[in-house]
């Protein structure tokens, strides 16, 4: 028997990283028929680069990414979308705990290499969130020999 989770929590906070969590986290939540958050971080302005014209202007540059996270929740009945701000690990951490998240899925990321904030995030929920944290690696594009015709090293 698989396990089952009453509650999970899935960061969505960038287009390759939210659609691979995204994927696990549904196949989970149905498998468990508990609930299913879908969460987004909007870091706060690093000091000194507050743009006050667009304060003025009351321009919101995370408008766009929570519209964005609640019409993807809109999409899947029963899910719903958590807004979040701050420092990103900390903020999540403490929702968690309140929220009583049974399991975080987050995606590891893409690039070559990985962006280093992501693998901060990742390292830090891994590390200090108050549940486990499943780390969803994206699939690959390419078939294994694409990959080492490319020049990448061949598993072994």
């Amino acid at each position: 028997m698989g396990a089952s989770f009453a509650h999970i929590g899935c960061l969505i906070d960038g287009p390759s990283c939210g659609v691979t969590a995204l994927g696990t986290a549904i196949s989970l939540w149905r498998a468990s028929a508990g609930r299913l958050s879908l969460i987004h971080v909007g870091a706060p302005p690093e000091p000194g680069a507050l743009d006050v014209a667009a304060v003025l202007r009351r321009d919101d540059p995370g408008a766009a990414a929570r519209e964005q996270l609640r019409a993807t929740a809109r999409g899947i009945p029963g899910a719903e979308a958590v807004c979040l701000n701050g420092p990103a690990a900390d903020a999540v951490g403490a929702w968690a705990a309140g929220a009583g998240i049974d399991l975080l899925v987050v995606g590891s990321g893409t690039g070559d290499p990985p962006r280093a904030g992501r693998a901060r995030l990742v390292h830090d929920l891994a590390g200090h969130a108050p549940c486990p944290v499943l780390v969803v690696r994206p699939a690959l594009s390419r078939a294994p020999g694409e990959l080492r015709a490319a020049g990448a090293a061949a598993p072994g």
